[in-house]
C-alpha cells in the first residue's frame, strides 16, 4: 500500500490484536487501540497491556486538532512508564501527505515541541 492510499483507510473502531510470527527470529504482537477508547478505564488491565510491551507507537492525525491527542499521549506515556519502565515510545504523525510542504514542517515541529514538554 502506498503512503497516499493510507489517507482513505477507515479509522480503527475496536481493539484489534494481531500476532506476527514470520520466523523463529521475528515474533511479536500488535495491539491496535482506537483513539476514542479510554484504555485507562477500570475495565482495562494496564499491567496486561503494558507489562510485556517492548514498544508503544502513538499515531497522531496531522489533519485534526492534535492538542487532545498530545494530552492523551502524555497521559499514555506516564501510565505506560509506571507499569513498564523499559518500554520504548515512538510517535508517528499520520496524514501529512495532504498538507502543504510549509504546513508539514510547521506541524511536525509543533507536535515534536509539545510532545517533549
Amino acid at each position: 500500500m502506498s503512503p497516499n492510499e493510507t489517507l482513505f483507510l477507515e479509522s480503527t473502531n475496536k481493539i484489534v490484536k494481531d500476532d506476527i510470527s514470520n520466523s523463529s527470529f521475528v515474533s511479536f504482537t500488535i495491539w491496535d487501540f482506537p483513539g476514542q477508547i479510554d484504555f485507562f478505564d477500570s475495565t482495562f488491565d494496564s499491567e496486561n497491556i503494558f507489562g510485556g510491551c517492548g514498544a508503544l507507537v502513538f499515531v497522531i492525525d496531522a489533519q485534526d486538532d492534535y492538542m487532545e491527542a498530545l494530552s492523551k499521549l502524555h497521559h499514555t506515556v506516564k501510565k505506560a512508564h509506571q507499569v513498564n519502565a523499559d518500554i520504548k515510545f515512538e510517535v508517528f504523525i499520520h496524514k501529512v501527505d495532504g498538507l502543504s510542504d510549509d504546513h508539514k514542517i510547521e506541524t511536525q515541529r509543533d507536535i515534536h515541541q509539545r510532545a517533549n514538554e
